[in-house]
């Protein structure tokens, strides 16, 4: 069975690098994306 894949924009923010983590601890391939505009 293959590793789910999940792509996350703005991986930088609040938001999004917890979706990151959550994601990353249920074992899904991520990928993160931010233009980090801060």
């Amino acid at each position: 069975m293959s590793r789910q894949r999940v792509l996350v924009t703005g991986s930088s923010g609040l938001i999004g690098s917890e979706a990151v983590r959550y994601f990353d601890q249920q074992g899904a391939e991520v990928v993160g994306i931010d233009n980090n505009m801060r």
